[in-house]
């Protein structure tokens, strides 16, 4: 737990080509979750950002940062601007599937469905519902037992097996849930407007905008009054609507 001597480390890896190219993401990773799991999460990004763009990590360093600019900080338009260049002609799954995640977080919807319509679901179809149904409930029971981590390793394999359930809505509820586990509330409000205002006719966009609220109560209440407004005026007949934010 020597951290400054760790991120020290890993600011050198991220900004030389010395090494083993594997074996340097490896470590990377692994320094990711532990300095994110001990309160240094702004550490972590940093030393991502250090990353060159003719990096030997390169286009990995790329995905897994812009990974990390959606789902930690809510920095959606960066996200977006690091995954373009790399998504253009890839064929990487994983990776066309986050810049398809930023699309939609961007507000470039068409483009994001059109992408994960396009990737390919891992089982037939009359078992997807089983299937992604049970991955669902094996988060909620990670996010009951405040387990994150494993969460959050759950929601890439659901996402990886069924890329188009991210358009309904529940996965991003459960991931923005995630998020508030991480100690990150205010990007997980982010996230959860974006999605909501991305597609206004999921049955989930009224949790997410109600969520969103009562996120920011404390730390901001005049948007968290905002993001209430929005949910009476947008969806007038939800029951949530007709509740009074958190102070």
């Amino acid at each position: 737990e020597a951290w400054d001597a760790a991120i020290a480390v890993g600011e050198r890896m991220a900004s030389t080509d010395d090494g083993n190219v594997l074996a340097n993401m490896e470590a990377l990773e692994e320094a990711t979750v532990m300095l994110s799991a001990h309160e240094r999460g702004a550490a972590a990004m940093h030393i991502w950002d250090l990353v060159g763009p003719n990096s030997k990590l390169q286009p990995a360093a790329g995905a897994r940062y812009a990974h990390l600019l959606l789902w930690r900080s809510a920095e959606l338009e960066k996200a977006l601007k690091i995954l373009e260049p790399l998504a253009k002609g890839s064929k990487n799954d994983a990776l066309l599937r986050t810049y398809a995640h930023a699309l939609v977080l961007n507000q470039r919807v068409d483009e994001g469905k059109k992408i994960l319509n396009g990737l390919p679901d891992q089982a037939p179809p009359d078992k997807q519902a089983a299937i992604s149904g049970a991955l669902a409930r094996t988060i909620e029971y990670y996010i009951k037992e405040g387990d994150w981590e494993t969460g959050e390793d759950s929601w890439d394999t659901w996402q990886s097996k069924f890329p188009s359930d991210f358009l309904g809505g529940y996965s991003v509820l459960l991931k923005t849930r995630l998020m508030e586990l991480k100690k990150a509330p205010e990007a997980a409000a982010r996230v959860a407007e974006a999605f909501a205002l991305a597609m206004p006719r999921s049955s989930y966009s009224p949790q997410l905008l109600d969520r969103a609220s009562k996120l920011l109560a404390k730390s901001n209440a005049a948007k968290s009054r905002q993001l209430h407004d929005l949910l009476k005026q947008k969806y007038p007949e939800d029951p949530l609507s007709q509740d009074v934010p958190e102070k």
